[in-house]
């Protein structure tokens, strides 16, 4: 038999990968995967165009900025692509849009609070954000096919973060865990970091400076809250607050009773991609 049309059939296969839902393939012949089976998303911010992929490189800082990644979980019998990282601030620039406001939501943050000299910057996590604002601009920035950003649901957060109550690592915790892995006040506290008053007012660190869980998700505990769809409400604990305030099934908002001063002022988001 002639290799010929044995290659020949070989080489139309090798473009069958991408879904109805569109995106495209990596990895050439042995690597094309479909919308529906990749592990992985990537969307591109400028283009709006989806990616479906077989891995990731999480030390790409251009997942932090100019794309999202997101990975799938399953989620009661369903799947959920999840974002692997905080929103930061880099990305919710372009996720406004234009005209730019007078000041992004963190330049409104007081340096007694959070120092904008450490707080500030593209790879941070985007703070100071309300659900009612969040909401409204994932809804206006649109995508092809009918994909869509959202907030995520409390279950699928939970399946993100990889445990239903305490840390994802267990049920206690150590000094050196929550050093390698959250950022949370007893992994953050330092002399340089506290105001006159001895209040942390370091503010958070760049998305994924922390190991992330099995799963491949950073900064499911600590760093900033990530608020949940469904309310004014947020899970996985900020940079100011105790590694007890991180643990998975610890909830706040309003009904909590934010302080006044505060409100909103610790919570970002993680966003899940609906394609």
């Amino acid at each position: 038999m002639s290799l010929r049309p044995f290659l020949a059939i070989l080489l139309v296969c090798a473009g069958c990968g991408v879904s109805a839902g569109g995106g495209g393939t990596t990895g050439g012949l042995g690597g094309a995967v479909a919308g529906d089976t990749a592990p992985y998303a990537v969307l591109d911010l400028s283009t709006r165009a989806i990616t479906w992929r077989l891995t990731i490189d999480p030390a790409d800082a251009g997942l932090r900025t100019t794309r999202m990644a997101f990975r799938r979980v399953d989620v009661g019998g369903s799947k959920a692509l999840v974002g692997i990282f905080e929103v930061t601030q880099a990305q919710w620039q372009t996720l406004w849009g234009s005209p730019a406001p007078a000041t992004w939501p963190w330049q409104d943050v007081p340096d007694a609070i959070s120092n904008s000299a450490t707080a500030h910057g593209a790879d941070r996590p985007a703070y100071n954000l309300d659900p009612e604002t969040v909401v409204s601009v994932l809804g206006a920035f649109a995508l092809s096919g009918g994909a869509h950003l959202a907030l995520p649901s409390d279950a699928q957060w939970t399946a993100a973060c990889g445990a239903s109550s305490g840390w994802w690592w267990g049920a206690s915790t150590t000094q050196g865990q929550l050093a390698a892995n959250a950022v949370v006040r007893e992994s953050v506290i330092s002399p340089a970091r506290l105001s006159a008053g001895g209040v942390d007012t370091g503010g958070p660190l760049a998305v994924g400076s922390r190991a992330a869980n099995p799963m491949g998700f950073f900064d499911v505990h600590g760093n900033v809250w990530e608020m949940v769809s469904g309310g004014s409400r947020a899970r996985g604990g900020s940079w100011r607050d105790s590694a007890w305030q991180s643990r998975s099934e610890a909830v706040t908002g309003s009904d909590q009773g934010f302080h006044a001063e505060l409100d909103h002022t610790l919570v970002g988001a993680r966003l899940v991609l609906v394609p």
